[in-house]
């Protein structure tokens, strides 16, 4: 997250919405405390790294 509004109830992200829209699905039946779905997660989500550097967040 990059800001958070609480007077307007909005966050604002540092990711596109077509990358927000294709992460992994959630179903909280099968997710919810899965170890492996939050590495996934993890995974899709972790700050872009240029060629040893630092992470872009």
């Amino acid at each position: 997250m990059r800001i958070i509004d609480s007077e307007k109830k909005k966050i604002f992200v540092d990711r596109s919405k077509e990358h927000i829209k294709n992460a992994p699905e959630f179903h909280r039946d099968k997710h919810l405390g899965d170890a492996g779905y939050r590495e996934e997660l993890g995974t899709y989500y972790r700050p872009v790294t240029p060629a040893g550097g630092q992470p872009i967040i």
